[in-house]
């Protein structure tokens, strides 16, 4: 596994640089984390909602029917190693869902659209949810590969919540999923950072979220160390919204684009309105296609640093 810059990026950039320290420091956290993944197949459970029955989630013929159930197992097995994994299927859900579990990986089998975590104000039926639908509590945790809705205003598919203080909401990794706030007056995020430190979101795809598809605020604590890489934001009003100061976080990658159909205009792929320590976030490499007004919108500049980025393809 790659933890650190190809000799390409190396010969770029030189040591002292922003993107060289925060990329280097993403890559070898993410290895990190992955290698705590040691799986048990005493710690293994299975989500298949097809299930008319739930049973003990020990097998896949015994497997819960929801993953609410999965994933209160997995805060059962915290800092064992624990797998949940998801059949494909979609799953209407109560949102709220709290992983304060720890080391865990929940991984979705199949691609994210067909399996689909739907967050809802009733079980089994469409309803404006009252709360976020994951709100991610715990540490060293990775989920992969799950399309994640939300139904109500002003919440996000998934919150790094630091509440609980220590490493909680930290450490995390969001790998290969499909994130659509169904906002129904035009407030929605993919993923919300209340507070959260050395989170990774790569390979994602955001698709109409109407603020912001990544937001970084703060709660206990600001954010820091974050890495956003290698994500599409599609057709969302923002792409990364920095609300609150927060230390070498690294926007690497990353496309940045309008979607196909109206309204679906991005107002800015990235907007940075708090000031920050000089060098405390980087944007590198990313493509910027098709933003209605701005590409960047640094109101507080001086602690930003910007480097080989493509602006709507130029």
């Amino acid at each position: 596994m790659k933890n650190s810059l190809s000799d390409a990026e190396a010969l770029a950039l030189n040591n002292s640089s922003p993107i060289f320290q925060n990329f280097r420091v993403g890559d070898i956290l993410r290895t990190a984390v992955d290698q705590r993944q040691v799986r048990r197949q005493d710690y293994v459970r299975y989500v298949d909602g097809s299930k008319s029955v739930s049973g003990d989630g020990k097998t896949w013929d015994s497997a819960f029917a929801t993953i609410t159930e999965g994933i209160a197992a997995m805060n059962a097995l915290s800092e064992l190693g624990a797998t949940l994994l998801i059949a494909p299927g979609f799953y209407i859900e109560v949102a709220g869902i709290e992983l304060t579990a720890s080391d865990c990986l929940i991984k979705a089998i199949g691609l994210p659209e067909d399996t689909v975590l739907f967050g809802s104000g009733t079980a089994g039926a469409v309803a404006a949810a009252a709360a976020d639908l994951l709100i991610i509590k715990g540490g060293n945790n990775v989920i992969e590969g799950l399309g994640l809705y939300v139904h109500k205003d002003d919440k996000a598919c998934i919150v790094f919540d630091d509440t609980g203080g220590g490493y909680a909401g930290s450490f995390n990794v969001i790998r290969g999923c499909y994130f659509s706030p169904q906002a129904q007056d035009g407030v929605g995020y993919g993923i919300k950072y209340s507070g959260g430190n050395v989170n990774i979101i790569e390979d994602n795809i955001f698709y109409g979220a109407k603020t912001a598809a990544i937001l970084l605020t703060g709660s206990t604590g600001n954010p820091v160390r974050n890495v956003i890489r290698r994500n599409q934001m599609v057709g969302t009003a923002i792409g990364v919204q920095v609300t609150s100061a927060n230390y070498n976080t690294l926007i690497k990658d990353n496309w940045f684009s309008a979607g196909s159909q109206s309204g679906e205009n991005m107002t800015n792929a990235i907007v940075i309105s708090v000031g920050m320590n000089a060098g405390s976030l980087t944007a590198a490499g990313n493509y910027f296609e098709q933003s209605a007004v701005n590409d960047i919108s640094d109101s507080k500049s001086g602690g930003s640093v910007f480097e080989m980025n493509n602006f709507n393809g130029a």
